[in-house]
């Protein structure tokens, strides 16, 4: 079991270009479809997608994911533009993590009502 978190994160093509360039890879989990990962695929984007990870700072997945954002918001800040966005949603009420513009890709977090 474990805590687990649901998470997506959006790239532009042409930021996955410039990353490749870079020598900055996708997160691993980005291509792994055993892991539950969904791609959506758009005409100048990708939206991966995965549910019920446990995410926790010392995996790779997540140091990986940690890295590939500091470095599309460095990039971002030189030049501006929502390229890229990143969301995570945890268990527990309150907490969500967000980096980039995910609203610009249509990723927003959602609250719902449970009644035990």
């Amino acid at each position: 079991m474990g805590y687990r978190s649901d998470v997506a994160f959006a790239v532009s093509n042409k930021l996955k270009t410039e990353a490749l360039i870079a020598q900055v890879p996708l997160p691993e989990w980005c291509n792994l479809p055993e892991w539950g990962t969904t791609e959506i695929k758009h005409e100048s984007y990708s939206i991966y997608q995965i549910d019920g990870v446990k995410w926790n700072s010392d995996f790779d997945c997540v140091t990986q994911t940690s890295e590939f954002t500091y470095w599309a918001e460095n990039k971002a800040s030189l030049k501006g533009g929502p390229d890229w966005g990143f969301l995570r949603i945890g268990e527990e009420y309150g907490d969500v993590e967000e980096h980039g513009h995910p609203d610009h890709f249509g990723i927003y977090p959602e609250t719902s009502l449970a009644i035990y």
